[in-house]
């Protein structure tokens, strides 16, 4: 599902795995991204793919990703329930 446009000359040490989770430790922490811990990856590699991948528009698109797939099973829950249930009137997205 993620989707990543990097050049072909493109090569780190960082893989795509471990600077994604890197990146999701710093906003969930709060913390400063020198503040980074060593083994989680080098912080200004971190904080490069962070500002390519928001450049790209990863995160936005993870984010309708998530809403999208939220609506699928607000959908199924409804509709394959035995109880009707008030669907919401206005899309998630």
């Amino acid at each position: 599902m993620i989707r990543v446009i990097i050049p072909r000359f493109y090569h780190s040490a960082c893989s795509h795995y471990q600077a994604f989770s890197a990146i999701i430790y710093v906003l969930r922490t709060g913390i400063q991204w020198n503040a980074l811990p060593r083994e989680m990856g080098a912080s200004s590699t971190v904080h490069d793919r962070y500002q390519q991948w928001e450049r790209a528009d990863l995160f936005e698109e993870l984010w309708r990703a998530g809403l999208a797939e939220y609506e699928d099973l607000l959908f199924r829950k409804y509709w394959t329930s035995d109880r009707f249930y008030q669907f919401p009137d206005k899309p998630l997205i």
